[in-house]
């Protein structure tokens, strides 16, 4: 497995929606999905599919906050 799988998966993996939740972000998952793959200014959120839904974890999302803003 690669570094950020390990790292996900080690945070406790959540899907996009239940991220937003925890850390009160009033943004779409679909937002959340062009985070994952098309970023903000350079910065990615961190992200695997699990089946066919996309997970990150809500240490993921907060990096990703933080760097972006």
């Amino acid at each position: 497995m690669t570094q950020t799988v390990d790292r996900l998966i080690s945070e406790g993996l959540v899907t996009l929606q239940e991220a937003a939740k925890a850390v009160r972000v009033n943004v779409s998952t679909r937002t959340l999905s062009d985070w994952c793959s098309i970023g903000v200014r350079g910065i990615v959120l961190e992200s695997m599919l699990v089946g066919s839904r996309r997970h990150t974890s809500v240490a993921a999302l907060k990096r990703f906050l933080a760097a972006a803003s």
